[in-house]
């Protein structure tokens, strides 16, 4: 039982699936978040709280606060002379896509490194320093991202702009703009606008009715225009974050290759970081469609069966929901107990304590009996804040 714990036990709507791509690393959530964003955003627009370069702010290359690193440099030998490395505090960013792609990339980065940061010392975790900046490798083009991510043994998909290889401690994306999607639906808007322009060409003796019907298609493609420019940085900000999470959580400690029977833990926390300042309310979306069942869904599979979060099914973005619900819980609602077990989990004893422990007992250390009122507690929790917004 931790130190200081009580014997306490501890607008949704359907969607659209797109199919997805199975990944070796982390591709459940890729798949889910972009099943969830590519469907639902073509559809009807959602707020895009994104970072971009200020219209005329100067792109330069920040310098190193200490020298590049041999990985780096190695890297540039290796790729050739198309890419470039962007320097940040915490952050080597390998490129080969045109500045005012790499800088908002590079502050989201730093954005996501300081919420994880502030996030570990309000909760007291037990983190260190990282040892070297951390390498984002961006690929400006598709067809790069997806040749270099078979090298790594990851199943590339153009609805998945970036993963987080453990093994090498890097994230690897590319500039979704021009995935084949944007670039298509980029041309349909071109083409309409073309089309438009042709009928208001030849209607210049059409009478005001007319004129303003051809000024609200105008201003309809204009719209489209721009809302299709914030989805993509919708899904660029959202997929970037969960996986820059993952970086800096390996790197500060909080997330080891120990941790690997663990996925609920590695992924929920991950999912936290995905919609700063806000609740994730793509991950509510998906909470809410969960089919709950002991073979399909239940707290008890989720904490015990790894697999789970490594299917390529349709069900896993309510997988992943299901992995965010329980984490924000145990972090909203069972704070102390939460730090204990993360500190727990990451002492040097971690391996002793799992030879005599297996997940379950762990988890009921810390959190209490993982039993049907546990399970109703915190789905109620969840569904409760589908009901505050």
């Amino acid at each position: 039982m931790p130190p200081g714990r009580a014997m306490s036990f501890l607008k949704p709507r359907a969607v659209e699936r797109a199919p997805g791509a199975p990944g070796r690393i982390a591709s459940g959530v890729r798949q889910g978040i972009a099943r969830f964003l590519i469907a639902e955003f073509i559809i009807q627009t959602l707020p895009a709280a994104v970072i971009v370069a200020q219209p005329g702010e100067p792109v330069v290359r920040t310098p190193s606060i200490d020298p590049a690193t041999d990985e780096t440099r190695q890297m540039l030998q290796e790729l050739g002379s198309a890419f470039s490395a962007e320097q940040s505090a915490h952050f080597s960013i390998v490129s080969d896509a045109a500045p005012d792609r790499v800088l908002p990339l590079r502050r989201l980065a730093e954005s996501t490194f300081a919420d994880v940061e502030s996030f570990a010392k309000r909760m007291k975790l037990p983190t260190k320093p990282a040892k070297k900046k951390m390498i984002v490798l961006f690929f400006d083009a598709w067809e790069s991202y997806e040749k270099y991510a078979e090298r790594t043994g990851f199943r590339a998909s153009e609805w998945v702009p970036g993963f987080f290889d453990q093994h090498t401690g890097r994230c690897i994306m590319f500039n979704y703009a021009n995935s084949s999607l944007m670039r298509k639906k980029r041309a349909d808007i071109e083409s309409a606008r073309e089309r438009l322009g042709r009928e208001a060409g030849q209607e210049l003796d059409t009478d005001k009715a007319m004129d303003a019907r051809l000024r609200d298609r105008m201003r309809a493609i204009a719209d489209m225009a721009q809302r299709l420019d914030e989805i993509e940085m919708q899904i660029n900000q959202t997929v970037f974050r969960h996986e820059l999470a993952h970086q800096v959580l390996f790197h500060i400690g909080l997330q080891r290759h120990e941790m690997k029977r663990r996925r609920w833990l590695q992924e929920g926390l991950a999912t936290q970081f995905e919609t700063p300042g806000a609740l994730n309310e793509h991950r509510l979306a998906d909470f809410l469609l969960i089919r709950w069942g002991a073979e399909e869904m239940s707290l008890r599979r989720l904490v015990t069966d790894a697999e789970l979060l490594s299917s390529a099914s349709a069900e896993s973005a309510e997988v992943y929901a299901a992995a965010w619900g329980l984490v924000y819980y145990l972090i909203e609602k069972h704070p102390t107990d939460f730090s204990w077990y993360m500190a727990t989990l990451a002492s040097p004893n971690d391996e002793e304590l799992e030879a005599g422990m297996d997940d379950v007992a762990i988890f009921e250390r810390a959190f209490g009996p993982i039993d049907d009122a546990f399970e109703k507690r915190w789905r109620a929790y969840i569904q409760r804040l589908s009901r505050n917004r």
